[in-house]
């Protein structure tokens, strides 16, 4: 085991190997070639500037009816797991009951990408969004920061 303080590149590398290892169809007793190439795949897609890096679709719109949406968003016509979605969090302005916000988070960039499009054949379904008020507003974002004090 190494001791002491590693590169960047050490840490990089140690990053992808773990994001790899836990994601990976890779098996066990593939060459060293397999897995540095895996590896170099992963951190293309998880890294930027030394951190892993994780998507997050972030929607926002008005809503007719807080109840009536959320039995339309807990239908899940988008497939959210099947689709990537790793977790999300709803929010409301404290005053504004009839609009949301909705951040999703996602392993990789396609994913997020993938899932808007599906989102927008959704939303243009009365059926699927029964509640739905204005066009909604989309960004896929990445966390910079976050301090808890």
């Amino acid at each position: 085991m190494t001791t002491g303080a590693r590169t960047p590149e050490e840490l990089d590398m140690l990053l992808a190997d773990t994001l790899m290892t836990r994601n990976s169809k890779v098996e066990p007793g593939h060459t060293e070639q397999s897995r540095q190439d895996e590896a170099a795949r992963y951190r293309s897609m998880h890294i930027r500037d030394g951190r892993a890096a994780k998507p997050t679709v972030r929607i926002e719109h008005g809503i007719h009816n807080f109840d009536t949406w959320k039995v339309a968003f807990d239908r899940d016509p988008a497939g959210r797991k099947r689709s990537g979605v790793q977790r999300y969090q709803i929010l409301r302005p404290v005053d504004d009951p009839d609009y949301i916000m909705i951040d999703l988070d996602f392993g990789t960039t396609a994913e997020a990408e993938s899932f808007l499009e599906v989102m927008h054949t959704v939303w243009s379904s009365s059926q699927a969004a029964p509640a739905l008020a204005g066009k909604p507003q989309t960004r896929i974002v990445e966390r910079v920061e976050t301090v808890d004090l």
